[in-house]
């Protein structure tokens, strides 16, 4: 049996479906997931978390947001500014670290 088969853990799908729902972050906005993996954990065994799968309409709306990136100011840019940019993000995730780990 794999992660995924809802038979696995008779209690998996009620816990899943009481959990938060999340999707596919593409082109800034969130999308539902169709679908799910089960992941568990090696220790155990048992169910830890589910993340979305993306099937064709995902994986279509993330090449289309990618491609608009591309023709943005983002995708104007030159690396260097890009890498400020992403460098100055960083720093500031890095700065708040504790707080984001909670």
């Amino acid at each position: 049996m794999q992660p995924t088969d809802p038979n696995l853990y008779p209690n998996a799908r009620r816990w899943r479906d009481e959990q938060p729902q999340y999707g596919h972050l593409i082109g800034n906005a969130w999308h539902n997931a169709s679908d799910v993996i089960g992941v568990t954990a090696p220790a155990t065994g048992r169910p830890l978390a589910w993340l979305a799968r993306g099937g064709a309409a995902e994986i279509d709306a993330a090449v289309a947001a990618a491609r608009a990136a591309l023709e943005s100011a983002w995708g104007r840019s030159t690396a260097t500014e890009r890498g400020r940019i992403l460098q100055a993000f960083a720093t500031l995730v890095l700065s708040q670290c504790e707080r984001l780990a909670w």
